[in-house]
C-alpha cells in the first residue's frame, strides 16, 4: 500500500489521502485510541507500499479511475443512526470531534456535507491482504454522509475511498464505499472505509480538497514501541534501508547501494565498490569473465569514474579510468568495455580493453542506445539532441567504424543471432500518438538496411521480439483495438501462417518503454521453446495471456486468464534489460512463464496452468529479475512509521521455495 496515498490509488483532486506528517495546518482531528492485538507480525512485509525510488513514480502507473457502480441513495432507516438537524447554512466544523460526531464540510463549489465516522475496528489479514510494514494493521470504519445541499465533485475526482484492497475486484472482507459524481440533498450514503495504520502513524482525509475544509482522522494502534529494526540480510527475505536501485547481476548476486547479497541472502560485503572521488559506485555491466564494471559521478558531475572488480570485490589492474560527461557502459564478452554518452557534448565513444587501457576512441560519436554485434562493434543510435530520429553509427573493436546515412531511426535492438535492428513509427499529421507507418529494418555492418529491408507496416507496431530462428515478433493494433502478431523472417518476409489475432476484445498491453505511447503495443515474449507470448487486457481491465507456437497456431491450454491485472513499469534489473515486461521466461525455469500482477505473482507450466508453488501474493512490487536458476529476485518498497523508506527483497526459485 503505497505511503503517499495510503489508499494505495493516485488522486487528482477533491480527495487526497496523505499521511499525517505531510497534512496542511488546521485539519479537524478526530481520534481513535483502541487497544489492537498485534501479535504474530513479521519484521519483513509479504505485501508492501510502493518505493518511490524507482523510475516509475512511486510505482503508480498513473491515475487509476474508479470503475465501481455509484453507491444507491439510503433512506434514512436503512441501519444508518440518524443525522442531528444542522441548518443548511451552518459554518465548516472547527475543532476536534469525537466518534459519533457529525462534521460539516463544504466542497468546492459550496456544497454542504455532514462527514460521520463510527464503528472503528480491526480487519484480520485475508490470505491476499498482508500488512505493507513491521507492526501495521487494517482497520475499518463505517462512514455516513448526508447532504444538506446540492454538491457535485469533479469528473476526474476518484470517487471509490479505501485502498487497493477495497477495489471492486479485491478481497477485503467487507464492502467499500463507493461515492456518487453528484449528491441531491438529503441524500444519503453509507460505507466502509480501509485504513492500514502503522503503530506510530495515522491516516488523514482531506475531503474535499479545498482550503480550510477537510477532516483529520488519527487512527492509532496500541502502544507497540519503536518500529522494528529491518531484517539483517541474513538469507531471504532481506529488509534493508532506504529505497535502492536494486541491480540483479547474470550469476544472480544482489547489488543493493553498498551492499552485495548472495544466492543465499547473505551479506557477502558492504561497502564493496570504492572509487576515487565517488561517494558510491553502482554496477553497470557485466562481462562475461565475472568482472563487474562500476560506475559513479564526481560530485560536481563533471566526470564519470569507471572500474572493473573482480567477483570478490578487488579492483583490478590498470583500473580506475576517467571520461567526461555522464557515459552507459556496454561489456565485451572478450573483456573490456564500451563507454558511450548520450550526447556529443562529452567525451565520445571509447573501447577500453581489460586491462582499462584505451583500445579505441570515436570523439564525435554517442548515442541514446547502443547494442553489441556479434563481431564485439557497438552500434548505437546517435538522435541530435533537438530531435527525436538518429542513424545508426558502428564502432569496430579494431577502432574503426561506420555511420548510416539514414537519419530517421527510433530505436536499435540485438537478436540472438547477432543481426541488428532498427526501426520508427510514422505519425499522423498533427498528432504526437497515432502511429499511421512503422517501418523495421535490419541493419548491415555499415550502419545501413540490409538488402530486402526496411519493411513499412500500415499503423502501429510493437518493438520486435526474436525468435531461436531468427523470426522477428511483431504486436500489431493501437490501444482499444483486438491487437494481432506478425511474424517476418529473416529477409524481411511475411511467415506462412501469420498475422494470427488475440481474441476479440483484447488489446496488448502498451509499451512500458521509452517513448509510452498508447498506440504502441508490448512485444511479445518468446519462451526458451520458441512459443510466443502475448499480454492483453479488455477496455474494463480483464487480462488475458495468448501463446502461439512458431506455426502462429494457439498453444493448447491457452489463453490464461489471470485474477488481476498486470502490473507495468521497468525494473531496475542491471545485467538483463532495461525495461522488464509483465511477463517473462528464464532460462532454467523449465518453461515456466512468469506474470507480474498488481497483488501477485504467478507461474504458468507450459500447459497454461498455474505451477506448484505458485502464486505468490504481494503488493508494491518496484522491481523484478530473473535468475540464473531459473527463479527470481522481487523488490518491493515500503515506508514504516516515521515515513523512512525501505525495501524488502525476496528470492524465490522455480519451485516457488525460498532460495537457500
Amino acid at each position: 500500500m503505497n505511503r503517499h496515498t495510503v489508499f494505495g490509488r493516485t488522486i487528482k483532486t477533491a480527495l487526497a489521502i496523505r499521511l499525517a506528517a505531510v497534512l496542511a495546518a488546521g485539519l479537524l482531528a478526530l481520534t481513535v485510541l483502541a487497544p489492537l492485538a498485534l501479535s504474530g507480525r513479521t519484521a519483513a512485509p509479504s505485501g508492501s507500499a510502493t518505493s518511490s525510488a524507482s523510475p516509475r513514480t512511486s510505482g503508480s502507473s498513473g491515475p487509476v479511475e474508479s470503475t465501481a457502480s455509484v453507491a444507491p441513495t439510503l433512506p434514512a432507516d436503512a441501519g444508518i443512526p440518524a443525522f442531528p438537524n444542522i441548518a443548511v447554512d451552518a459554518a465548516a466544523t472547527a475543532g476536534a470531534i469525537q466518534p459519533g460526531d457529525v462534521a460539516v464540510i463544504e466542497d468546492a463549489n459550496g456544497g454542504k456535507l455532514l462527514f460521520r465516522f463510527r464503528d472503528v475496528s480491526q480487519v484480520a489479514d485475508a490470505p491476499s491482504i498482508q500488512p505493507s510494514a513491521p507492526g501495521d494493521v487494517f482497520l475499518e470504519i463505517t462512514v455516513d454522509l448526508k447532504a444538506l445541499s446540492a454538491s457535485t465533485f469533479a469528473a476526474d475526482v476518484l470517487k471509490v475511498f479505501g485502498g487497493e484492497e477495497l477495489g471492486p475486484d479485491a478481497a477485503w472482507p467487507t464492502p467499500h464505499l463507493t461515492v456518487p459524481d453528484t449528491f441531491q440533498p438529503g441524500q444519503i450514503v453509507s460505507g466502509k472505509l480501509g485504513f492500514e495504520v502503522p503503530p506510530r502513524g495515522e491516516v488523514s482525509i482531506l475531503f474535499p480538497a479545498v482550503p480550510g475544509a477537510g477532516l483529520r482522522l488519527e487512527l492509532r494502534a496500541a502502544p507497540t514501541g519503536a518500529t522494528p529494526s529491518p531484517v539483517p540480510p541474513n538469507g531471504w527475505p532481506v529488509t534493508l534501508d532506504g529505497n535502492g536501485p536494486m541491480t540483479v547481476g547474470p550469476d544472480g548476486t544482489v547489488y543493493y547501494g553498498d551492499l552485495v547479497l548472495n544466492s543465499s541472502g547473505h551479506l557477502v560485503s558492504a561497502h564493496h565498490f570504492a572509487l576515487p572521488g565517488v561517494s558510491t559506485g553502482s554496477p553497470a555491466a557485466f562481462g562475461a569473465d565475472g568482472t563487474i564494471y562500476v560506475e559513479g559521478m564526481t560530485p560536481d558531475q563533471s566526470k564519470t569514474v569507471i572500474g572493473a572488480f573482480g567477483p570478490d570485490g578487488t579492483l583490478r589492474a590498470g583500473w580506475p579510468v576517467s571520461v567526461d560527461g555522464f557515459v552507459n557502459l556496454v561489456a565485451l564478452p572478450s573483456g573490456g568495455i564500451y563507454a558511450y554518452p548520450y550526447s556529443n557534448i562529452d567525451s565520445g565513444v571509447r573501447l577500453y580493453g581489460s586491462d582499462g587501457t584505451l583500445r579505441g576512441s570515436w570523439p564525435n560519436a554517442f548515442g541514446n542506445s547502443a547494442v553489441l554485434g556479434t563481431d564485439n562493434s557497438l552500434y548505437t543510435l546517435a538522435v541530435d539532441p533537438n530531435g527525436s530520429r538518429g542513424h545508426v553509427a558502428v564502432m569496430r573493436a579494431d577502432g574503426g567504424g561506420a555511420s548510416g546515412t539514414a537519419t530517421d531511426w527510433q530505436d536499435i535492438r540485438v537478436a540472438p543471432d547477432g543481426t541488428v535492428y532498427a526501426w520508427t513509427w510514422d505519425l499522423a499529421a498533427g498528432s504526437d500518438t497515432k502511429v499511421v507507418t512503422t517501418r523495421i529494418a535490419a541493419i548491415g555492418t555499415d550502419g545501413n538496411p540490409k538488402t530486402g529491408w526496411p519493411v513499412s507496416i500500415k499503423g502501429s507496431a510493437s518493438t520486435p521480439a526474436f525468435g531461436p530462428d531468427g523470426t522477428v515478433y511483431l504486436t500489431l493494433g493501437p490501444s482499444g483495438v483486438t491487437s494481432s502478431v506478425l511474424a517476418l523472417d529473416p529477409s524481411g518476409h511475411t511467415k506462412a501462417g501469420w498475422p494470427v489475432k488475440l481474441p476479440a476484445g483484447y488489446t496488448a498491453l502498451s509499451d512500458g518503454g521509452a517513448w509510452h505511447w498508447p498506440d504502441i503495443a508490448q512485444a511479445p515474449t518468446l519462451g526458451a521453446d520458441g512459443t510466443l507470448y502475448v499480454a492483453a487486457e479488455t477496455v474494463d481491465g480483464k487480462a488475458l495471456v495468448a501463446a502461439f507456437d512458431a506455426n502462429g497456431h494457439v498453444e493448447a491450454g491457452w489463453p490464461y486468464r489471470p485474477p488481476s491485472s498486470f502490473t507495468r513499469f521497468g525494473g531496475a534489473v542491471g545485467g538483463y534489460t532495461n525495461e522488464t515486461p509483465p511477463l517473462f521466461t528464464p532460462s532454467g525455469s523449465g518453461g515456466l512463464l512468469y506474470l507480474v500482477l498488481k497483488d501477485r505473482i504467478i507461474a504458468l507450466s507450459g500447459d497454461g496452468k498455474v505451477a506448484p508453488g505458485w502464486p505468490k501474493e504481494l503488493t508494491g512490487v518496484t522491481a523484478w529479475a530473473a535468475t540464473p536458476d531459473g527463479g527470481l529476485v522481487v523488490e518491493v518498497g515500503w515506508y514504516d512509521a516515521g515515513y523512512n523508506p525501505h525495501t524488502t527483497i525476496t528470492r524465490w526459485t522455480a519451485a516457488g521455495d525460498i532460495a537457500h
